[in-house]
């Protein structure tokens, strides 16, 4: 690739302070680390698991049946209160159904993501967006950081130029020492008109380092997972308790335990309302440190050897 095609490509990368998209793309991976989690058997061919998953990890799924579709769920919002201020009619729209509004307990049965979305009172139901939007913006401002650090590696100095036609000069050579493409300037004059000020850390001198931000951004998404109840990596055991290790992994577990019971209520209103028989489980047991174990090991051996 010649510099000229390498320089037309960089006018498309992403700046090293796009903190809006890295949000946006954080977003979306933080969103897909949580497929998989719970497992639907049984629902019928007109209502998908990842369409109902998808919705319920927002907050809920309205599922109702379609006069033309069958059993499906559709986005929308929950309106009405009855004498427990819980919400009484779902109010759906969406391209390729239409739209409309179901009785819920009568015509709509809703699975939520959590026992606080189905409990809280005038709130709409917000499921996992939240959690997600606030780790997914501090990973944007760890990887926005570590970004500038990276690139503040390759230059260390200001430079003073002491007019526009300097500065385009010097520009125009920095620019291809950003690309590889080292230039040498042989004008001496320049040296009058140019001063390089060091960089010096801001504050009280104790600037991060790049060490010291990638490790955040991978305690930032060992956070995320504890928060939905998935045990991410392996922890420094030799550092913890047995006890302190317990308490983490009770508190995993807790946060698995309610969503499950959650998704699990709701499913058997729907099989109440519709006469299905779906059921909804872990799909995966992340907190079994079995599951770390290679298929075939020293556990499957039938003679008991280590």
């Amino acid at each position: 690739m010649t510099s000229k095609e390498l320089k037309k490509m960089d006018g498309i990368l992403y700046k090293v302070n796009d903190v809006p998209g890295g949000f946006l793309y954080w977003k979306r991976h933080l969103l897909e680390r949580c497929f998989g989690t719970f497992v639907y058997k049984g629902l019928p061919e007109s209502l998908p698991e990842i369409e109902t998953e998808k919705r319920v990890l927002y907050g809920f799924a309205g599922i109702f049946n379609h006069k033309k579709f069958g059993l499906v769920t559709a986005w929308g919002g929950l309106s009405g209160i009855n004498h427990y201020n819980r919400p009484t009619t779902f109010v759906w729209s969406q391209p390729g159904l239409g739209s409309g509004n179901e009785t819920i307990g009568k015509t709509c049965a809703i699975i939520y993501n959590d026992t606080a979305d189905e409990t809280s009172e005038y709130q709409t139901p917000h499921g996992l967006t939240d959690l997600i939007n606030r780790f997914a913006r501090l990973l944007a401002d760890v990887d926005a950081s570590l970004n500038i650090l990276t690139v503040n590696t390759r230059s260390t100095t200001w430079t003073v130029a002491k007019n526009r036609t300097v500065a385009e000069s010097i520009r125009a050579a920095f620019a291809k020492k950003r690309l590889g493409d080292f230039d040498v300037v042989i004008d001496p004059s320049l040296l009058e008109n140019i001063k390089s000020i060091a960089l010096t850390a801001a504050g009280n001198g104790q600037a991060a380092t790049v060490n010291d931000l990638i490790a955040l951004k991978e305690h930032l998404l060992r956070d995320f997972m504890a928060q939905i109840g998935i045990k991410s990596a392996e922890r420094k055991a030799e550092r913890m308790l047995t006890d302190e290790i317990a308490a983490d992994d009770a508190m995993l577990d807790a946060n698995l335990a309610d969503m499950l019971a959650a998704r699990k209520r709701g499913v058997e209103r729907v099989n109440a309302l519709f006469g299905t028989n779906i059921t909804v489980e872990l799909g995966r047991r992340p907190n079994d440190p079995r599951d770390d174990k290679p298929e075939g090991g020293p556990e499957d051996d039938d003679t008991g050897r280590v």
